[in-house]
């Protein structure tokens, strides 16, 4: 679809996708910190509503997360 494109958006498009594809590190999710924080609260959270069943299983993903699985 971009053939027809002006050299200066594809240069534009190549260089924008190169950075975004790069920079992993700004979408929170990717972190891995981030995302065991976000398991440790939903863990605590599912233990306090007395459900074990969630709470081992979001334990056990963030053994996976860590490599301890």
């Amino acid at each position: 679809m971009g053939a027809a494109l002006a050299e200066d958006f594809k240069t534009l498009f190549f260089e924008t996708r190169k950075q975004f594809l790069e920079d992993l590190e700004s979408i929170p999710i990717a972190n891995k910190a981030v995302r065991l924080r976000r398991l440790d609260r939903m863990a605590n959270v599912a233990e306090d509503r007395g459900n074990l069943v969630l709470a081992a299983d979001l334990g056990e993903r963030a053994a996976k997360e860590v490599g301890g699985a």
